[in-house]
């Protein structure tokens, strides 16, 4: 049996406290990326090397105008 429509606004409700709880959240995302440097002669460009990373960042966006 699916939930109630007044199960599912309680669950909303928690939800909004515990989001309004997490205090400043700043717009963007933090992503990972790895991979290989530009070094041939790199350890990351042996057989079976996982490459470089992970390294976390956050990427910016320029506008334009």
């Amino acid at each position: 049996m699916p939930p109630s429509l007044c199960d599912l606004e309680q669950q909303r409700e928690v939800l909004a406290q515990r989001i309004a709880e997490l205090g400043d959240l700043r717009p963007g995302s933090i992503t990972g990326t790895s991979g290989r440097c530009g070094k041939p002669e790199g350890h990351c460009h042996q057989p079976r090397h996982p490459g470089h990373g992970p390294i976390s960042g956050s990427p910016i966006i320029s506008k334009h105008v």
